[in-house]
């Protein structure tokens, strides 16, 4: 692809099974991981990457839906692309792997021949009508750093990402090789791989991380644990962001009362550019007390089903001095 080469051929899909190119995925960062790994991404983080990495977290069912259905449109998008633009599109099956990083991995949709001569990457993509603004002013940047990452790991100059919008609006764009943005990648790629895959050190948890340490840590076991004093300023954290949720809260629900008074029996209001609507509306709920009185004690336990969460509760420790 590229005379003086950047990558080395590590893998081919067609002679791997899913289990074992799954398992060079885990060994990597690859193009849709570096944008979470680098902590960029809108939609994953790097204690994410980290734990599927890792074996810990298993992708979820909707990942998988997804992943199968941008496999099933993948040709059929390669050769709309090859249509519109006239370029010379090829299928490319193996795996590369950048040499002078190993565990920076490109695993692209396709190559395109341009009149220079020239190579470039073809990225395919499918995306829900609901993401459509998302396009509107160029490229998501999660697909953009994926996209850079395929340069870095090629050596190639340039890159061309088709995506089908809601099942019926194709469109390509062309991305030009930004070093500045590769440099970035690796910097923060290599001090990802090095500060937690290497030495199995979580990241740093976010806001976006809670649903994520459910999953991995479903049940608890009845022991306690005693925390660092450095923990003490997170608990303080909560209480400052609680208060302020709170604060807020009876604020709004202020201003509600107030509205509500002025509404009256009115259902709709105007103001300097504001609109309040109050309007009446029914809805069907089932009633407990009814559907016992319809079924025998053991058809209405058959109907139960039991759910287990885990809900964290804070509160202060109130010391013996305290009244």
């Amino acid at each position: 692809m590229n005379k003086q080469k950047a990558y080395k051929i590590i893998g081919n899909k067609r002679n791997m099974t899913r289990e074992e190119w799954l398992n060079l995925r885990k060994q990597s960062i690859g193009g849709s991981d570096v944008a979470a790994a680098i902590g960029a991404s809108r939609w994953s983080t790097p204690f994410k990457i980290w734990a599927e990495k890792t074996g810990r977290l298993e992708r979820t069912a909707s990942n998988a839906e997804a992943m199968y259905w941008g496999c099933v449109m993948e040709p059929i998008l390669r050769t709309e692309f090859a249509k519109r633009t006239g370029f010379v599109v090829k299928e490319v099956n193996s795996i590369f792997a950048s040499i002078q990083h190993e565990f920076l991995t490109a695993n692209i949709d396709g190559y395109v021949e341009l009149p220079t001569g020239e190579h470039a990457v073809l990225e395919l993509k499918t995306a829900g009508l609901y993401s459509e603004s998302d396009w509107a002013d160029g490229l998501p940047i999660e697909y953009y750093l994926q996209t850079q990452h395929y340069l870095l790991v090629t050596g190639l100059q340039k890159a061309f990402v088709a995506v089908l919008i809601g099942g019926n609006q194709f469109k390509y764009l062309e991305v030009e090789r930004d070093e500045e943005v590769i440099s970035t990648i690796v910097t923060l790629s290599v001090e990802f791989w090095n500060k937690h895959m290497v030495t199995d050190v979580p990241p740093a948890v976010n806001s976006n991380d809670n649903e994520i340490l459910s999953r991995l840590y479903p049940r608890s076991q009845a022991s306690t644990v005693e925390f660092s004093e450095d923990m003490q300023e997170v608990f303080e954290q909560y209480e400052a962001a609680k208060l302020l949720i709170d604060q807020g809260k009876k604020a709004k629900e202020e201003a509600e009362a107030k509205i509500k008074a002025s509404l009256k029996d009115n259902d709709t209001a105007l103001c300097a550019g504001w609109k309040a609507t109050w309007k009446s509306s029914t809805r069907k709920t089932l009633s407990t007390d009814k559907v016992k009185s319809v079924l025998t004690e053991e058809q209405y336990t058959n109907c139960m089903v039991t759910n287990e969460t885990r809900t964290l509760r804070i509160s202060k420790i109130k010391s013996r001095g305290d009244k």
